[in-house]
């Protein structure tokens, strides 16, 4: 009977040990993203970019996995500048993630197979931030679907998170135009008539502006006599502008939409020749770095 015994030990132990060797093992892989995220805040639509988990069942049996992402810091945001959102349709109810984290399942994957799972990663439009290469991270653990809660974690990885904010320096008439024609009707001395523009920039900027008769509006087809020009004068922002000087107006992009005002006043208009007078104004904006 002792040698039935060992005999009957050894068949039990045996049988555990395959049942342990046929437990699920998974392994988490590369995260990518489908496209180079790149924000964009003077859009006019939110950012929505592609991220995928990747999991690897590296047992022998086929398996489903849950896999559970924790924010390393919450509100989400990149470098704490900028707000997104994370969600999943893996995840129940279309569920995004929140300060308690996310929960993410997989089908059934077979030995030696992998299974992607989708994120949608949302940066709302019109936030205010400046330009450069922004960060953020989230932890991945994975376990087996049918693991208890306290049950051994089988893997866990790092899910970096970038977004790169560029340099943007946009300036516009108010109400989207690029050109203005500013009409005084029939000149008058000291008539003043005023533009207001707009500027969208991520960076400290300048605005440089130039005249194509160096502050002056000329008689079409007037040649050079002095009766054929008029002079005037430009202010932006209150500051006069001189153009022979060429000389640039630096403001901070602190607070990425502006408004501005180009007041233009004309001057003596004694003895000048009847007609039609004109100037253009070019406005050009550009990094004050």
């Amino acid at each position: 009977m002792p040698f039935l015994g060992f005999v009957l030990a050894w068949l039990i132990t045996g049988a555990l040990g395959a049942q342990a060797q046929a437990a699920c093992l998974g392994k988490l892989e590369a995260v990518h993203s489908s496209t180079t995220i790149v924000y964009n805040p003077f859009d006019n639509q939110d950012l929505k970019a592609t991220l995928v988990i990747r999991v690897q069942n590296s047992g022998s049996e086929a398996c489903s996995y849950r896999v559970h992402l924790a924010p390393r810091s919450f509100p989400l945001q990149f470098s704490q500048l900028l707000n997104f959102s994370l969600a999943s349709p893996s995840a129940p109810a279309g569920a995004s993630l929140s300060s308690s984290g996310l929960d993410l399942s997989t089908n059934k994957i077979a030995p030696g197979q992998r299974s992607d799972i989708p994120l949608t990663l949302v940066i709302p439009r019109g936030q205010s931030v400046g330009s450069g290469h922004l960060e953020s991270s989230a932890l991945l653990s994975l376990w087996a679907a049918n693991a208890p809660p306290a049950g051994g974690v089988l893997d866990q990885a790092e899910l970096p998170l970038a977004c790169d904010v560029p340099a943007l320096f946009q300036i516009n008439i108010a109400g989207g135009g690029l050109v203005t024609t500013v009409n005084f009707g029939e000149l008058r001395q000291n008539d003043q008539r005023t533009v207001v523009l707009q500027t969208r920039c991520t960076q400290n900027y300048k605005v440089q502006l130039t005249s194509q008769n160096s502050g002056s509006l000329m008689l079409e087809d007037g040649g050079e006599s002095t009766t054929s020009h008029i002079g005037y004068y430009a202010f932006f922002d209150g500051q006069n502008i001189n153009f022979a000087d060429h000389r640039s107006i630096q403001y901070s992009a602190a607070n990425f939409y502006e408004n501005h005002k180009l007041m233009i006043q004309v001057g003596d208009i004694s003895n000048k020749r009847a007609g039609l007078y004109k100037d253009v104004i070019v406005i050009r904006i550009m990094s004050a770095i």
